[in-house]
């Protein structure tokens, strides 16, 4: 095992670190560039117990202005739930304006979820209520983490009570928004190398049995996808 060094050099402090230790303190450089987007696909079962004034919204835009309002006053409660009655500034809230997509959690919808009729929505007679929640640009930092479990409980609590099944998914994108610059071909050819290795344990452990291999691009086996276009990983 290597030693820690240290010298003093006209008072700056000269340190040597073993190689496990370098590459510890890269990895910790280089997570500190990263940004990560998320994106949230569930329904909601029943909009008139989420929103009361439900019959005068006119337009979609409307419609989904109000389901971020609802989405945002929950995330404010259990924001000043958790710091002891003082509310926090830094919960954004989440936003169905197409202008704050990246700056804030924004609502918008969703043609590839198929909602799951219930029992709520039939005695009412209305359709459930599909959505995806995207994330803002977030940094790997437990704020954003937080931040987004918050987001996650305001959807999965009353009064919006989101579901999801087969259909939906959690999707998330990863960047280097916050190191000046994109990821070399050298960094994207060790991912893709990284994933096709490893590809069936992830799937096995995160991945739905109906998602697997379906028309969906995204949930392709990347292999088995690119051998049906004719080429080789």
């Amino acid at each position: 095992m290597n030693a820690l060094v240290t010298a003093s050099t006209g008072g700056n402090a000269l340190v040597t670190r073993s190689p496990s230790e370098a590459r510890t303190v890269e990895g910790r450089r280089a997570e500190r560039e990263l940004s990560v987007g998320l994106e949230v696909e569930a329904w909601l079962p029943d909009l008139r117990a989420a929103l009361p004034d439900l019959r005068l919204l006119r337009t979609n835009a409307e419609l989904f202005g109000a389901v971020a309002g609802a989405i945002s006053a929950r995330i404010r409660t259990l924001a000043t739930r958790r710091a002891g009655g003082e509310a926090r500034a830094r919960s954004r809230g989440v936003s169905a304006d197409r202008r704050d997509w990246g700056r804030l959690w924004t609502a918008a919808a969703d043609g590839s979820i198929q909602p799951s009729p219930s029992k709520l929505s039939r005695e009412h007679d209305d359709a459930p209520f599909p959505i995806e929640v995207v994330s803002h640009v977030m940094r790997l930092d437990a704020v954003d983490v937080e931040e987004f479990v918050d987001v996650a409980a305001a959807l999965r609590q009353p009064p919006l009570r989101a579901r999801t099944n087969d259909s939906t998914g959690f999707h998330v994108h990863v960047g280097r928004r916050f190191g000046g610059g994109f990821f070399s071909f050298e960094e994207v050819a060790a991912v893709a190398a990284s994933w096709c290795r490893f590809e069936a344990a992830i799937n096995d452990a995160i991945l739905p049995l109906p998602r697997r291999g379906n028309a969906y691009f995204c949930c392709a086996d990347v292999p088995r996808s690119r051998r049906r276009r004719g080429r080789d990983v």
